[in-house]
């Protein structure tokens, strides 16, 4: 039996590489201003970092549109639309309760 991770379906294709998308860029800039220090979370750059957020949410949709639609099952679709969950309740949660 062969283990295949690859996604079946165009949309989980799409869910897959939104939500690498997403965790790439999110990454390098935790980075640059983490790692680094190059850059603040106080500046403008930050403001359009977050807009990858759309691309997380998308990807949870395309995610959820293969697994109950196409029957995609594959572990990418699986993981992908984790992360693109994981975004959600980010994106809650920090509204919730953020000070300011």
């Amino acid at each position: 039996m062969e283990s295949k991770f690859k996604p079946d379906s165009r949309p989980g294709e799409v869910s897959f590489y939104m939500e690498a998308a997403f965790v790439i860029v999110i990454a390098v800039s935790l980075l640059l201003v983490k790692g680094l220090g190059i850059l603040n979370f106080d500046d403008a750059w930050w403001d359009i970092t977050v807009f990858i957020f759309i691309a997380g949410i998308a990807g949870l949709i395309f995610g959820l549109y293969a697994i109950y639609r196409k029957k995609d099952r594959t572990p990418a679709v699986l993981i992908s639309t984790l992360v693109g969950a994981a975004a959600v309740l980010y994106i809650i949660f920090h509204s919730l309760f953020v000070s300011g």
